[in-house]
Formats: C-alpha cells, sequence, structure tokens
C-alpha cells in the first residue's frame, strides 16, 4: 500500500486474532500511548470504532478502508460488532465528505433511547426537578420498559421488514441502520434505477431483498414502511395493491407504519381501511437534521394505536433516539403541519430579510452576526440563513417544491377547521411562484431567490 498514512484518515488495522477492523489514525500527542514498540517500523497510534480502543500498530497492519471494506462486510457477514463498527466508519467518513475539515471520532458507547409518550416525559420532569428539591420521593414514573433490545429480541433478526418508497423520496439512512440492527428488509421503490441502487449499496451490510411491487413486500413482511412523498400515492398503495377482497386480504395481522406527510383526515381515513381488513396502522412523524438522521439520533412522533407503537419499538430504537406516541391517528400529522407552517412562515421572513439589507444599507455578514447572537438562533434558522447569504441551495434537505405540496395540506387542515390561514396562504404563494421559475428542485431556502416585488 502506497503510504498515505495520515491523521484523522480512516483504515482497517489488524491485531492478531481479529479480522482487520475499521480504525481511525490518531496524533501522538493526544493520547498517553507511550513510546511505539520499537523503532524498526513506521508506527501509528489508531483508534477502533465500535469500542473506542487505542493501538499502536505497523504500517504493514493498515489497509485502505475504501478499497477494502465491501469485501470485509461480505466476509464476516455474521459479525454483529465489526458490522456495527463499519457503519459507524461510513457515518464518519460521510460527514468528513461533506467538510473536509471535519474531525474523525469514535463513540464508544450509545446509550440506550428514551421511549416516553409525552405525558410520561411530564411526569418524569415533574418527578425529577422535585427530587432536586429535596421532596420526600414519590412513587416512581411508570415509564416504557426500555431494556437492552440487543439481548431481549434474540429473535429480531428473522423479523422481515419492509420498506416501499415513492420517487424522489431518500431512506438510505433509515435502510443501513435496520439492516445493521438484523432485520431482514424487503424492498420495492417504484423508480426501478433508485430500487437496483439502493439494494447494491447496502447488499454487504445486511439481508436486503429488492421484490417487483408493493404487494410482494406487504406479503414478505410483518410490519411495511411507507415513504411517499403525496398522500395520493398512498391512497393507490392502500386500495390497490395492498387491499382485497375476504379471500385475497393481504392486510391482515400486518403492520403498516406511513411516513408520508398526509391530512390528519386522510390518515384516519387510512386507519379506517386497515383495520377493516384485519390490520394495524402508524403514521409516523421524524424530526432531525442529516447528521442525526447518520447518528441514529433522530426523534420520532407517532400516533395511532398504542399497543402497535409498544410492539414496534425495536423497530424504532434502531434509527432513532427519543419517540412519543401522542394519541389517535392523525395526531402525528397535525404536530407535523404545524411545524411545517413554522418552518415555511420562517423561511420566507427570512428571504424578505436579506432582499432588504441592501436598501437599508446593512451587510450580510453583520445581520449575521446578530442573527447567531440573538435568541432566533436555532440550528434551522442559522443554516437556512447561512444558504440564502451564500445562495448555496444545492444541499437539499427539504426542496421548495416539497415546501409547496406541505404548506397546501397546512392551509387545507386550516381551512376544514373553519380558520383563516391569510398568513400561510400568503407564503404558499412565494413557494409556488418558486417551484414555477424552476427552483423546485433546490433547497426550501430558495425561496429568498424571489425578486422583492414578488412579495
Amino acid at each position: 500500500m502506497e503510504n498515505n498514512i495520515t491523521e484523522n484518515r480512516v483504515m482497517l488495522g489488524k491485531i492478531t486474532g481479529f479480522p482487520r477492523w475499521p480504525c481511525v489514525i490518531i496524533n501522538e500527542n493526544d493520547v498517553s500511548m507511550g513510546d511505539a514498540p520499537d523503532n524498526s517500523k513506521n508506527w501509528y497510534i489508531v483508534q477502533f470504532f465500535n469500542d473506542g480502543k487505542y493501538a499502536w500498530l505497523a504500517e504493514e497492519d493498515l489497509s485502505s478502508y475504501e478499497e477494502n471494506v465491501e469485501l470485509l462486510a461480505k466476509r464476516n457477514q455474521k459479525e454483529k460488532k465489526l458490522l456495527s463498527a463499519i457503519r459507524e466508519a461510513d457515518q464518519q467518513l460521510l460527514l468528513k465528505r461533506e467538510d473536509p475539515d471535519y474531525c474523525i471520532t469514535v463513540n464508544r458507547k450509545r446509550k440506550i433511547p428514551k421511549m416516553l409518550s409525552i405525558k410520561q416525559e411530564a411526569e418524569l420532569d415533574e418527578t425529577n426537578s422535585k427530587k432536586d428539591e429535596q421532596i420526600p420521593k414519590r412513587k416512581k414514573v411508570n415509564i416504557i420498559n426500555i431494556i437492552n433490545y440487543e439481548e431481549k429480541n434474540t429473535k429480531r433478526d428473522k423479523e422481515k421488514i419492509g420498506i416501499v418508497v415513492g420517487k424522489g423520496v431518500i431512506v438510505d439512512e433509515f435502510v443501513r441502520h435496520l439492516l445493521i440492527a438484523g432485520f431482514h428488509l424487503n424492498v420495492y421503490n417504484t423508480s426501478f434505477e433508485k430500487w437496483n441502487k439502493l439494494v447494491r449499496k447496502f447488499q454487504h451490510v445486511g439481508n436486503i431483498t429488492a421484490l417487483l411491487s408493493a404487494r410482494a413486500v406487504l406479503e414478505g413482511s410483518t410490519n411495511v414502511f411507507l415513504f411517499f412523498k403525496f398522500e395520493t400515492e398512498v391512497d393507490d398503495i392502500i386500495n390497490k395493491d395492498f387491499e382485497g377482497d375476504q379471500k385475497t386480504n393481504k392486510i391482515r395481522t400486518k403492520g403498516i407504519i406511513n411516513a408520508t406527510p398526509v391530512t390528519p383526515a386522510f390518515s384516519n381515513k387510512v386507519e379506517q381501511v386497515i383495520e377493516r381488513s384485519e390490520g394495524k396502522y402508524l403514521e409516523m412523524l421524524v424530526l432531525g437534521t442529516k447528521k442525526q438522521a447518520i447518528d441514529a439520533t433522530l426523534t420520532l412522533f407517532t400516533s395511532g394505536k398504542r399497543s402497535f407503537f409498544d410492539e414496534c419499538l425495536p423497530l424504532f430504537n434502531a434509527f432513532c433516539e427519543n419517540g412519543y406516541h401522542i394519541g389517535n391517528a392523525g395526531s402525528a400529522a397535525k404536530i407535523h403541519l404545524l411545524l411545517q407552517m413554522v418552518r415555511g412562515i420562517n423561511l420566507a421572513a427570512l428571504g424578505n430579510c436579506f432582499s432588504l439589507l441592501p436598501y437599508l444599507g446593512i451587510s450580510k455578514e453583520i445581520f449575521m452576526t446578530l442573527l447567531k447572537e440573538s435568541n432566533l438562533a436555532s440550528t434551522y434558522i442559522i443554516d437556512k440563513a447561512v444558504a440564502i447569504k451564500d445562495k448555496s441551495f444545492t444541499s437539499v434537505e427539504e426542496s421548495v417544491s416539497d415546501m409547496d405540496e406541505q404548506l397546501k395540506l397546512c392551509v387545507k387542515m386550516g381551512n376544514s377547521a373553519g380558520h383563516s390561514m391569510s398568513l400561510t396562504n400568503t407564503v404558499l404563494h412565494m413557494f409556488q411562484l418558486c417551484t414555477m421559475k424552476s427552483y423546485g428542485d433546490h433547497d426550501a431556502s430558495a425561496v429568498s431567490l424571489l425578486s422583492p416585488y414578488h412579495y
């Protein structure tokens, strides 16, 4: 191997008695490891992924990660710790590619996530605050049992989970985390190119099978996730692919988890159809950034039957850090649309601010500095403000066209409640204009590209 071993590089390291293992090269001044074993070789300090341990390795015990990891994973498909280390290394490399200055970090151990209902979370906070005040202990809050699923669910690797994905929806990290957790995935994508690419990308990570139809996924899986952009696509899948007559009922005993943005009324309708066919239904809302998706630290909101939520906890544990059950079907959809209104209106306001700055004689740099120092400085606001300032809209978390569709659902929900949605309607008009001007595939912050007279 050509000597290109530098600090902060991910490599494969070899220790006698173990397979090659993902590691990162560490500056010897950053840790206390004593002197190298001898002076006859080139030695490097590495930190291994998954357990965080350090070691001195000679140059000949190090090899390229990118060139060898796929073969390593294929040869060691039953080594869960090694696969977990590969997953962690892949996550860190992804962050490194997005930011060349990013410092590779190794997590020693991931904590078990909280899975509390909102009511339980509030009760827990109240109990903890009273303990801090040294008030006599009260009866413990009844928290959902989140003992280590790695030990409890020994048969989990036999459970088959279905994923049905629509065009334009990216579920890569979701798939990766479920495979690492030991689930067998049956996938179907309405775009053949994406469908084929997804399987090729993750076939070395775990057991993933591409099927030719949504119905085949349902038939071969215990629970099925639906990821689409529009509720009309969910309607077609449920009514045309899943639901049949009494003799061909494919939904019976199956669980359907809908991760598609829908209106509350539509979610209730889907639940009725599924329960009529003796199936189970949850709607799922996932909150978080791209980095949180990579790190499996997303926050999850679900609504539907609580018993089905409890049943799905091992699933949710694979890709999120905090999970909440917030009521009957439709509740998660309402929360999602309310949050979309906040996002959309804030983006429109930021666009207005930046378009006004030149007329006020205020530089973008000064405005950004003051914005960061204010109590408005959330990660979302600052990230979008930076994108608007630099006119960098190609890194898409949510596109203009997606926000356009979401705000339409917001207005629809408000109208059904008999509530005036004048502000949201105005913002919706801005996103519609932006979509018409061929910015639909850009990040939603591109709404700032509209000329001031359009406002």
